[in-house]
This record gives C-alpha cells, structure tokens and sequence, in this order.
C-alpha cells in the first residue's frame, strides 16, 4: 500500500470517528409513550400538549338535558330578500320571504314574481317535515305584478301581501290558496 492510500483511509476513519461524536452530542431525544418512540426534544413540548391527558376524567353515566326550548321552533317571520332562496331564478325572482317552524314541519313562503319575464305575481311555499326530511313545493301564481309579503294576517298563519299595483290580498300557506282584494 502506498502512502497516500494510506492518509486517505485514516482521513476516512477520522471523519468518520467524528460524525459519530457530532451525532452523540446533540440533544438527546425524548421518549414519548403515547406515541411509542423518541422525537427531539425540541419538539417533545409541543407534541405532549397535543396528545390527551394519561388519565381522563371520565365520561358521565347520565346523558346531558336537551337545551331549554326546542331549536326546531321558529315563529312565524318575515325574511328579507337577502336569504338564499332554495328556488330557481327561473321559477321566481324574489322580494321576500316567511317563514316558521312548529318543530314537526317547516314551513316556508317566497314572494315575488315569475321568472320567466311575464311580471306574474308569484308564492313559491315549501313544506318540509322534519322528522323524515319529506319535501314539498306548490307554486301560487296571484296577479299581473310581483308580490311582497306584508305580514301575518291572524295566528292561524295566514299572510297578508301587496302587489306592485298597489292590491292586496291574503295567502294560506296551509292550503295554498290566496285571495286578491282591491
């Protein structure tokens, strides 16, 4: 062997010599028994406060009381036309809205006119049962002019509107019929 293969391999032995001590003198890990193996341990902090604590407080044998009142009821009110409207453009082109719920059914009515540019006064009224999510629609085409919802007209739920003609009249979302006034 010659002599520069020789300071070759013992510069090869003493670079290597020395990663191995470069390695042993970082920071020592940290064994994290959640996780089941070592990290750094700067990140050991953060981790460990991540992870649930080793002795949870445990779960209740009683169920938590419902929230007082039920949030499935709504009383009856106006909605302005800033709400989305589950309707398409093309069936109405909305100016407001109602709405209420009795915790079994909702009951939505949108007000405005057609969407197909013949001005007709329109109601789009949505009925959805709430126990079994059944959906269903019924369009009420009124006058020659769009509609606004002006208002419930008794405690029975019965609307009061306004046509762009200056009419009014009244709309039962239960049955679906409306009556024009002059």
């Amino acid at each position: 062997m010659n002599r520069s293969a020789l300071y070759i391999a013992a510069a090869v032995i003493a670079g290597t010599t020395a990663a191995g001590v470069a390695v042993a003198a970082t920071p020592l890990d940290v064994y994290i028994p959640a996780l089941g193996h070592s990290v750094p341990a700067e990140k050991a902090g953060p981790i460990q406060h991540a992870l649930p604590p080793d002795d949870p407080a445990p779960e209740s044998p009683e169920a938590a009381a419902p929230p007082a009142g039920s949030s499935d009821v709504v009383p009856g009110h106006l909605i302005g036309p800033d709400v989305p409207v589950p309707v398409s453009p093309q069936v109405l082109q909305p100016t407001n809205g109602w709405l209420a719920a009795d915790g079994r059914t909702l009951v939505a009515v949108y007000a405005g006119e057609a969407g197909d540019g013949s001005r007709t006064g329109r109601f789009v009224i949505i009925r959805q049962d709430l126990l079994d999510g059944r959906q269903e629609q019924q369009v009420v085409d009124v006058a020659r002019s769009g509609v606004t919802i002006a208002g419930a007209a008794d405690h029975r739920g019965r609307l009061v509107f306004r046509t762009d003609g200056g009419s009014s009249g009244e709309l039962d979302p239960e049955t679906g019929s409306a009556t024009l006034g002059r």
